[in-house]
């Protein structure tokens, strides 16, 4: 369903929907106030039946948004559901902007946002622009003054300057230079586009963010395009009692959530190791590989803390068999062992 109002769109504001109604205007209140010409908001309902407090689904939300604001408003629903991975890519597929914006309906934008990353990226030439995040609240009883400070250390990585090609995939994954959440950043609708050629329909609800990441990053080395790192905040990131909060397991569904970054590493390797054996590909190395090989333990070795933490007694027992299900036995106890 589409509410059109504007038809030059510089930016595109993507906003995934599933089980957020009750934050979803706030989210998009924070957009309105960007008082920026030229964008519009696509929001995608990944089949989502919550309701907001006034008792409103999220097409009756976008619906009287789009009456208050003078942009483009698009909402499009999910039959089914098909996870953040594809509702981002049918939001991609959607928009019309020469820029990309990645936001999670549970968190908001600064004011002035979104034209001080346009500004940095038709000044500088660059096909990324990467801001800053504010930790804007967080839920107390489940993360301690340690993990508020790790979330605060992760969301503000960003590499001040530019970076170039290689550089850009370097500075994620080797040097750590900058965070890989795809919210705060503004991409180039084609770099994504060309990111997402890599990634089959795939069900993903842990890691997809770096799944995203990885591509887009890989698709800037490739091109040797540009990146820069801007020192202002443009975003405000909440904790909530998510899937990736350290809330208490209490479902096998729940725990099967966790268990989806399996797939993210099973994809990256297969597709790399084709590109391997093609002496053009340049970029894929082994030692490359090797690197990704380091963050799939680490992802594994957190799913296995989240399963003796945060899932119920009575559920251990089947959640380490589906744990093994997805990650193959031999690798989940070959981790187990560094716990």
């Amino acid at each position: 369903m589409f509410f059109s109002k504007r038809k030059d769109v510089r930016v595109s504001i993507c906003v995934p929907v599933c089980g957020s109604e009750k934050t979803l205007l706030a989210c998009l209140e924070s957009v309105k106030n960007q008082n920026f010409a030229d964008l519009e908001v696509i929001v995608v309902d990944d089949c989502s039946y919550g309701r907001d407090s006034a008792g409103r689904n999220c097409k009756q939300i976008v619906k009287a948004f789009s009456k208050c604001v003078d942009f483009e408003v698009k909402y499009i629903f999910h039959n089914e559901n098909k996870g953040a991975v594809e509702s981002r890519r049918t939001a991609l597929y959607e928009a019309k902007g020469k820029y990309v914006f990645f936001m999670d309906s549970d968190d908001s934008l600064i004011e002035g946002s979104i034209q001080t990353l346009y500004a940095a990226a038709t000044e500088n030439g660059a096909q990324l622009v990467h801001g800053k995040a504010l930790l804007a609240a967080v839920n107390s009883a489940n993360n301690s003054e340690e993990t508020q400070k790790s979330i605060i250390e992760s969301i503000q990585l960003n590499h001040p300057g530019i970076l170039t090609g290689k550089e850009i995939l370097d500075g994620w994954l080797k040097n750590r230079q900058l965070n890989g959440f795809l919210w705060a950043k503004l991409y180039d609708r084609e770099l994504l586009l060309d990111a997402f050629n890599h990634i089959p329909s795939i069900f993903c609800v842990m890691s997809e963010d770096f799944l995203i990441t990885f591509w887009v990053l890989f698709e800037a080395a490739k091109q040797n395009l540009r990146y820069i790192g801007i020192d202002s905040f443009v975003y405000n990131y909440y904790v909530q009692d998510g899937i990736s909060s350290r809330s208490k397991v209490t479902s096998i569904e729940q725990w099967q959530k966790n268990c989806t970054a399996a797939s993210v590493f099973t994809l990256v390797f297969s597709s790399l190791q084709e590109m391997l054996e093609n002496p053009e590909e340049e970029l894929v190395t082994q030692d490359l590989i090797d690197l990704l090989h380091k963050y799939c333990n680490s992802f594994l070795l957190l799913n296995l803390k989240t399963l003796y933490q945060c899932v119920i007694p009575e559920l251990q027992k089947d959640a380490y068999t589906m744990l093994c299900d997805w990650w193959g036995e031999d690798f989940v106890e070959q981790i187990a062992k560094h716990l």
